[in-house]
């Protein structure tokens, strides 16, 4: 019983921990204030801004978009040009010039591409992250794995020379791999993090530059 105790209240310091940091968070503040509906929206925007990617016209593919906070990124920059595609299995809420689909993109692949209906993206975005186990080695491996669903959509829908955002945790040697597979299919690969991911945050962004084929 005391064990049990003990293990509710570290949680209970944890979240309340969290709950603290996320209220006075600069990102979360400042989102509220523009109207996006994630800090995460700053995560795209610094990136956009680095390696300039989406840009007018362009067609984007955002996996794991919900609750849509990169979806807004995309629409303000492409200003009623190109196409957004947001695709979570959770709920969200429409964005105006973002079509929204609810589905798996591990279960539901022949769906998406369907839908896609054949047509050449620019840039696939993806801010997918795995449900926490626990367990640090567990969820970068896991966050691999995921990485590996959104390579396969671009060798897939990804027009040549077009470009991927990836985001993994990092502490697994699978990264590795995984890293130098990408190299294989991009012409330029980088890790960037952005100014809005939390120092202690293990995850980073993968930028894949310039699809070979």
């Amino acid at each position: 019983m005391k064990n049990k105790l003990r293990r509710v209240s570290r949680r209970t310091a944890s979240s309340s921990r969290w709950l603290y940091r996320h209220v006075n968070d600069p990102f979360v503040k400042k989102a509220k204030v523009e109207q996006y509906r994630s800090r995460a929206a700053y995560k795209l925007l610094e990136i956009n801004k680095k390696f300039n990617l989406i840009r007018e016209g362009s067609v984007v593919l955002d996996l794991g978009s919900a609750p849509g906070g990169w979806s807004q990124v995309i629409a303000n920059t492409l200003n009623g040009t190109g196409r957004v595609i947001a695709v979570d299995l959770a709920d969200m809420e429409s964005i105006p010039g973002v079509e929204v689909v609810k589905l798996d993109i591990e279960l539901q692949r022949k769906e998406l591409y369907e839908y896609i209906g054949g047509v050449e993206l620019d840039v696939i975005v993806s801010d997918l992250a795995p449900s926490a186990s626990g367990s640090r080695a567990t969820d970068s491996i896991s966050s691999i794995r995921l990485a590996e669903l959104v390579l396969q959509y671009a060798k897939s829908s990804l027009k040549k020379f077009g470009a991927v955002v990836i985001k993994i945790l990092r502490g697994s040697e699978d990264e590795y791999r995984f890293v130098n597979l990408l190299k294989k299919e991009f012409k330029k690969v980088e890790y960037f993090k952005p100014d809005a991911s939390r120092k202690a945050s293990r995850e980073i962004y993968l930028i894949l530059l310039s699809k070979l084929t």
